[in-house]
């Protein structure tokens, strides 16, 4: 498993994210997201989803700009 570290800003707050490159998606934790953003805005309605074994809520977040240097 292979996995780096990138700063993502969520709706203006910059989050520190460790990206494993064997999933398909980014995966977040919802208890760690709320208490770095306990204002945090979704749009859509939030959809039943499976990421290999794990159950998991899929939603739609704006505002979310993933930053780092280009080679």
């Amino acid at each position: 498993m292979k996995s780096f570290l990138v700063t993502v800003v969520i709706q203006g707050i910059p989050l520190h994210l460790q990206v494993d490159t064997g999933l398909q998606y980014v995966l977040l934790y919802r208890d760690s997201l709320s208490s770095a953003l306990p204002h945090l805005r979704t749009e859509g309605e939030p959809r039943d989803a499976m990421i290999g074994r794990l159950q998991a809520t899929q939603v739609n977040l704006p505002g979310v700009q993933v930053f780092g240097q280009m080679p």
